[in-house]
């Protein structure tokens, strides 16, 4: 219960950080590591769960999760082409890769989202017709990672060691922080630790519902305080980015042993759509800011005054655009699940 309301407000942290960066410049880092551990974690769950004792379960989940990206992906791809087309000049100054791209090997990239993200010096394309789906070719490998190698604790703990031994690498190296963040290699360690949280909750740990509750309460404040103040405590891209994560694992184990059974259906399906909704936020904001740029004429994107504005029109839109992409795409597609 609540991961969805939680996916809803990190897709938030996003808007904050894309819309409002002078003032919340590192708050869409700090989320995009907590959707890999929340990745991470029901990936392993739905594999555990549902399909890992089905005979061929890996087909059967491999379809689930290209149901889960792509068909809300074109959507946003459609959308994106309209609007480059429409508004090339402030689609390109709104962000730099939101241009056509102008090769075939560049379309196939957008088209497949695989080749989008970047790996060791292998940078991402200058031109995503999605910017952010850069995260979705992260998570491609990473699902194909979780149905072939992680089977057990002892694997989910290999690939734990394997991605702080590049965080470690990269740091000790001083590697730019695109390294640390952009790349597939850094997100196997927030990914391979929400699956191990998920094996953790297996092993039957003694805690009251009390213990729990403080623990959660206690870790939600820890993440809060690191999240408002990163800037005070050091760097945020250093010391504030990996506590991000630890407290973020701490919130995630004990929400998931809240039982579901304590809360009414239409609190649940409240849960469930704003979960939803989040990963269309997540695809489209973009779109909407140019759009909405394009009209506030005189209106110069550097000033402050300029991106609140932008953001207070952008901020309800595309609310409504992600709920329509929802009942329209995402809400029948769900029927298809296996």
């Amino acid at each position: 219960m609540f991961f969805g309301i939680i996916r809803y407000l990190l897709s938030i942290f996003v808007l904050f950080d894309h819309l409002l960066w002078s003032y919340f410049n590192y708050y869409g880092n700090f989320a995009v590591f907590c959707f890999y551990i929340l990745a991470g974690y029901f990936s392993i769950l739905t594999i555990e769960k549902k399909y890992r004792k089905n005979p061929g379960y890996i087909s059967k989940y491999i379809t689930n999760r290209l149901l889960r990206i792509f068909p809300a992906y074109f959507a946003a791809f459609i959308i994106s082409i309209l609007v480059i087309k429409l508004f090339p000049n402030t689609s390109s100054e709104t962000n730099r890769v939101l241009v056509i791209p102008q090769n075939a090997i560049d379309w196939l990239k957008n088209i497949f989202i695989i080749g989008l993200n970047q790996f060791l010096f292998f940078a991402k394309p200058s031109a995503r017709l999605v910017p952010t789906a850069w995260f979705l070719g992260n998570m491609l490998i990473l699902y194909v990672i979780a149905i072939f190698w992680i089977k057990n604790i002892k694997k989910s703990l290999f690939l734990v060691l394997l991605g702080l031994m590049v965080h470690i690498v990269y740091l000790a190296y001083h590697a730019p922080f695109s390294m640390r963040y952009f790349s597939l290699e850094a997100s196997i360690l927030p990914f391979s630790l929400g699956s191990l949280l998920y094996y953790l909750g297996q092993k039957n740990i003694k805690i009251t519902t009390k213990e729990n509750f403080f623990i959660l309460f206690f870790s939600t404040f820890l993440f809060l305080v690191n999240l408002i103040f990163a800037k005070q405590i050091s760097d945020p891209i250093y010391l504030p980015f990996y506590l991000n994560i630890l407290f973020f694992c701490l919130i995630t184990f004990f929400l998931s042993n809240l039982d579901r059974s304590a809360f009414s259906k239409k609190m649940l399906s409240a849960d469930n759509i704003l979960g939803a909704i989040s990963y269309i936020i997540f695809l489209i904001h973009w779109h909407v800011v140019v759009i909405i740029s394009s009209f506030l004429t005189g209106c110069e994107p550097i000033e402050k005054i300029c991106k609140i504005k932008i953001f207070l029109f952008s901020f309800p839109l595309i609310n409504l655009s992600s709920i329509i992409i929802y009942l329209l795409i995402d809400k029948k597609i769900k029927k298809l699940k296996q």
